[in-house]
């Protein structure tokens, strides 16, 4: 089993390593700009965090094959590990795992100004953002490479990601679409909005915000009913699209 505890200077210290390194290797971040990442680089990542961290400890004891990948459809989860629902009934070299982060959590970094967390922790950048969303799937990895299963709400979880990078929660508060779209543009969910469609103004209910916002028109025959029987035809719509109706 995997034990190994750092102070938190030692945590500072082997995280820039990883930081110096990687800038070295990658093609396309540069700096503390990462809207050019690519698989690769979360790849790159990784493996300095398993020769840096752990001392090889992953590259020892996994005998699957593990792949990474990038989203832009997560809107949730700025990374998640995918891996077999029964990896406990299968040969370790048949098991497939995939660790994907969501990258609009990091090229949106800067959109807001306060201070963004991630495992409980202040974060700088949107590198050092990345890095440690990667150590939070790092640890899942390890409790499923060294139990079969994983949860970062157990005991267990949180006190290996706490010796091992110091983090303080399993949370994290990077900029989501919403609040990016009520300091820039001030809209918020349950504001009336207006919109053009096909040619014709429109107004609605601004219901959620995604990439696009959600907006609930009112029409007698839509298909969308609320708790007092109104119906509403769904938009889907461009953020910079709509206008806020002022009352």
């Amino acid at each position: 089993m995997l034990q190994v505890t750092y102070t938190q200077a030692q945590i500072k210290q082997l995280r820039n390593q990883v930081r110096t390194a990687f800038l070295e290797k990658s093609k396309g971040v540069q700096g503390n700009d990462v809207t050019k990442l690519s698989p690769k680089d979360v790849e790159t990542l990784f493996w300095l965090y398993d020769a840096l961290f752990l001392s090889h400890w992953i590259t020892q004891h996994l005998k699957g094959k593990l792949s990474f990948s990038l989203s832009t459809k997560m809107t949730k989860a700025a990374g998640k590990i995918i891996y077999p629902q029964k990896i406990t009934l299968m040969k370790p070299e048949d098991v497939k795992l995939d660790i994907r982060i969501a990258t609009d959590f990091f090229n949106e970094y800067e959109a807001v100004s306060r201070e963004k967390l991630v495992n409980g922790l202040p974060t700088s950048d949107a590198l050092e953002a990345l890095q440690m969303v990667l150590e939070h799937e790092l640890c899942h990895l390890l409790e499923l490479l060294q139990f079969g299963s994983t949860s970062c709400a157990k005991p267990c979880f949180k006190q290996m990601a706490n010796s091992l990078f110091g983090h303080q929660s399993s949370k994290h508060a990077l900029p989501t679409n919403g609040e990016i779209a009520s300091e820039q543009l001030g809209l918020n969910i349950g504001d009336v909005v207006e919109f053009a469609f096909e040619g014709k103004a429109c107004k609605g209910i601004l219901h959620r915000i995604h990439k696009r916002a959600v907006v609930m028109v009112f029409d007698k025959k839509g298909r969308f009913v609320d708790n007092h029987k109104n119906h509403y035809t769904k938009f889907l719509v461009p953020l910079a699209l709509l206008r806020k109706e002022i009352l």
